[in-house]
C-alpha cells in the first residue's frame, strides 16, 4: 500500500501544535506578553509575543517501536492527551494505534493503547486525533476499504476506568479517496456532543 503523492494527503504533512522529536512528545508551557506593533519582524502586526516554553514531560509508548510514527497527531484536555500512531502494527502493517496519557501529580502516566475494533493492515488509524472530556475521536482514513481510502472515524469513551469504542462514524456520501478523518490542518475535532470530520479528499464541489 503506497501513500498519495499528493501532500495533502498525507499523515506526515498535517500541522501539529507541539514539537514532537523521534518517538517522544514534549509539552511547552508558552507565556505571553503584550506587543505594540511587529514583535517578531515578519511584517505583521502583533498582538502577543510568545516566549519559549519549558519542558514538562516527555511522553513514550510503553510498546514504543521503530516507525510507528507515535506523535503524528496530539490533542489535549485538562489532565489527559491523546497520541496518534498511525504506522503501529499490532493488527496489522499501518493498522495504527491512538495513547491515552494521564498527569497525575506531576508525573504523566499511559492508561491506555485504543485500537478500532474492526482494525485491519493500512487503516491509517490514528492519522488525526481529538479529544473532549472523557470522549476521544480518532481518524482513520484508510479503514472504510483499505484500498478505496473512504475513511471513517471512531469514538471512544471512558467509562470506570476503561476506555471503550462505542461509534465507528462514516460519511452518508462517502466516496473513493475521500480522505475522510483527515483535513489540511487536522481533520477531527470534538466539542461537547459535537463532532467535526475533515475529508481533504472530497470533490463533491471540484478539486
Amino acid at each position: 500500500m503506497h501513500h498519495p503523492t499528493d501532500r495533502r494527503f498525507r499523515p506526515d504533512s498535517v500541522l501539529i501544535a507541539v514539537a514532537v522529536v523521534a518517538a517522544a512528545l514534549v509539552f511547552g508551557a508558552a507565556t505571553g506578553r503584550a506587543c505594540a506593533a511587529d514583535c517578531n519582524s515578519n511584517g505583521i502586526e502583533d498582538a502577543v509575543e510568545l516566549s519559549p516554553g519549558e519542558q514538562i514531560a516527555k511522553l513514550v509508548a510503553n510498546d514504543a517501536s521503530i516507525d510507528a510514527n507515535f506523535g503524528n497527531s496530539v490533542a489535549m484536555d485538562g489532565d489527559t492527551a491523546i497520541i496518534g500512531a498511525w504506522r503501529d502494527d499490532e493488527n496489522g502493517s499501518f493498522s495504527g494505534a491512538a495513547y491515552v496519557f494521564r498527569d497525575n501529580g506531576g508525573s504523566w502516566q499511559q492508561v491506555a493503547k485504543l485500537t478500532a475494533d474492526d482494525a485491519v493492515e493500512n487503516n491509517f488509524f490514528g492519522v488525526s486525533v481529538a479529544i473532549s472530556g472523557n470522549t476521544v475521536v480518532v481518524g482513520a482514513y484508510g479503514s472504510a476499504d483499505p484500498l478505496s481510502l473512504v475513511g471513517s472515524a471512531y469514538v471512544f469513551r471512558e467509562q470506570n476506568n476503561s476506555w471503550q469504542q462505542i461509534a465507528k462514524l462514516t460519511a452518508d456520501d462517502g466516496a473513493d479517496h475521500d480522505y475522510f478523518g483527515i483535513g489540511s490542518t487536522g481533520g477531527i475535532a470534538i466539542t461537547g456532543d459535537m463532532i467535526v470530520i475533515g475529508a481533504v479528499g472530497d470533490q463533491d464541489n471540484g478539486l
